[in-house]
């Protein structure tokens, strides 16, 4: 199965594809990054993740993909596909939480939302996170914001239309419920080498 429409990407008349099959709860997962031209697979990268976790998270940005996986913890993947034929995992980044939406701000930032979790997976607030990918095998988190509890909550976890960055003012927004505050409304962000809440 795949996660959502992120999980799917056309480039260079191929389609890449990451899919999840199996279990969690039987930790039986195996996610695969599969390459597809005319009904043929070219090439694979399978057991992306841990035991037991499955796929939260997909972007691919021209030559590159990026996927998280959780089950406790959120290894962050990067994929080299500028060969349809080799697929190569450039690096990965294990931290807490996952990420279910990224953001491509420019070839040194990508930004993504999701939630945090603790040490048995268990998860948490909503989290913001920028990470410094300049060196793709090196990545690193830049700054990382935790919004609200367990209980808040935000459209742009799932729906990428609720998810507004501007560009010019490296400004984010996101709709925004509180349900320990009878909050509901927008929150605003400004994103630079860390992310801050500004409204």
């Amino acid at each position: 199965r795949i996660n959502n429409q992120f999980s799917l990407s056309e480039y260079e008349d191929n389609l890449r594809i990451v899919s999840t099959q199996g279990d969690s709860w039987r930790n039986d997962t195996n996610n695969t990054l599969f390459i597809v031209k005319n009904n043929e697979i070219l090439s694979s990268i399978g057991n992306l993740g841990k035991e037991g976790e499955t796929i939260k998270g997909v972007r691919f940005f021209g030559k590159t993909g990026f996927v998280v996986t959780f089950k406790q913890t959120d290894p962050l993947y990067i994929l080299d596909l500028k060969d349809a034929y080799n697929p190569k995992e450039i690096s990965s980044l294990e931290i807490p939480g996952f990420s279910t939406y990224f953001h491509y701000i420019n070839d040194k930032n990508l930004l993504s939302i999701g939630r945090d979790a603790n040490d048995k997976g268990q998860q948490q607030a909503l989290q913001l996170q920028l990470f410094d990918i300049s060196n793709l095998a090196k990545p690193y988190l830049k700054s990382k914001l935790l919004v609200g509890d367990v209980y808040s909550y935000s459209n742009a976890l799932y729906n990428h239309k609720a998810f507004t960055y501007f560009n010019t003012e490296n400004l984010l927004s996101i709709d925004f419920v509180d349900y320990q505050k009878s909050f509901k409304g927008f929150k605003v962000f400004g994103i630079s080498d860390k992310i801050e809440l500004i409204q």
